[in-house]
This record gives C-alpha cells, structure tokens and sequence, in this order.
C-alpha cells in the first residue's frame, strides 16, 4: 500500500468541505466515480442552495486532493528509487576474475559459503596435477590451499567482510569493502587493491571483479 505520508490532513480537510466520504489504495483520496458523478450530478451532492458556494469550497477541495495526490507520487517514485539490496547467501562457484579490465588466469578454483552473518572461501591452483615440481615454488604452489573466513554485512549494494582469518597477516581484524550485483544464480563482486608503487615507482589502485555462480 503507498503511504500517502504528510498529505493525511490535506486529504481529510478535503473530504469534509466536500461533504462525502470515498476510498482509494490510500483510504484518503478522492475516487474517479465519485468525481464523475460530482461533474454530472452535483445536486445529488448538495442541496439546490448550496451549490454556488459549495462549488467554491469544492474547487479548494479538489486542489488539495491533488496536491496530496502529487505529493503521495512523489514519496513513492522517491522510495522505489533506493538500490536493491544484494542477495549473497548461499554456495557459490567462481567462474572468473577480470583485473583492471583483464582476465586473470592465476585466480585458480574457488568455492565461497555465505551464511546469514558469516563468510568462508576456498582456492586452489588451477591443474595444479600437472605442475612439473622441479622447484619449491612448484610445490608450494602444487600442495598449498588458501581460504579465509570472518562475518560480512550488506547495506544496498555494499558487502562489508570483517576478516578473520586470511592468507595475508596484516589483513586479518580489516573491514573490507566491495560493491556487488546479483541476480538469482550470479553475483558481480568488484572490490579495489591497497594503493602500492608498480615497478615504474608509479602508484597504483587495481580494480577486480570476481564473477560467482549459485551452487546453492
């Protein structure tokens, strides 16, 4: 139901000089029967007498009826126009991570959980059987996991993880902030690096958007 909000009053001073009483979807207004038959027939409203001076105070009437109609319109186009917020719980796959408008082949396999209050996320190297193991890197990268986990909030289109557990020691007790999109089986989650020198001595920001499936 639209809330018709302040113009309560406007509405109900309206409906007593008009001398009926109708209903609409605000309870307040003015229906477009009533003002037909006023048109045709306003002696059936008001005795022969009065119709002049009744006239005058209609008109009156009839102008705060649609200023408040006005006004009602505006608070709801007002309200629709607040972002939708997103809906992140659940089971969700990565399908890939784009950085700085590039696809990133090292974002390896990754799984997120999202539950009512808290986060956890897991990734591993992609074909990580086929690495050669000639070098520790190799290994490292053939037998290592990385994840993390804390508790997450969302406010429109802002998902805010405080983070609890993380590959990254100095990350760990930050609240991380990213934008997100989603629909019913995808979720668009785009967040900003740290501002660090590249190898020019140039500082810069990497933007990242890390594109989810539903799984559950």
């Amino acid at each position: 139901m639209r809330d018709c909000g302040g113009s309560h009053r406007r509405i109900k001073e309206a409906k007593r000089l008009l001398g009926i009483y109708v209903v609409t979807s605000c309870n307040n207004s003015l229906s477009s029967l009533d003002l037909k038959r006023y048109r045709e027939h306003p002696s059936h409203l008001f005795p022969p007498g009065q119709e002049i001076a009744m006239s005058r105070i209609s008109l009156a009437a009839l102008t705060l009826l649609t200023i408040s109609g006005a006004v009602a319109a505006t608070h709801g186009n007002r309200s629709s126009s607040a972002p939708p917020e997103c809906r992140v719980q659940g089971v969700w796959r990565i399908e890939r991570v784009v950085t700085n408008g590039k696809a990133d082949s090292t974002s390896g396999t990754e799984r997120k959980i999202m539950t009512r209050r808290h986060f956890m996320w897991v990734n591993q190297e992609n074909r990580r059987d086929t690495l050669p193991l000639k070098t520790y890197r190799d290994s490292v990268r053939a037998f290592s996991n990385a994840g993390g986990y804390g508790t997450y909030t969302v406010s429109g289109s802002t998902v805010t993880e405080h983070i609890e557990l993380f590959p990254i020691p100095s990350w760990i007790g930050r609240d991380f902030k990213a934008t997100c999109r989603t629909d019913s089986n995808h979720w668009a989650h785009t967040w900003y690096s740290d501002v660090y020198k590249d190898s020019t001595g140039r500082s810069r920001r990497d933007t990242t958007v890390e594109y989810y499936r539903r799984e559950e």
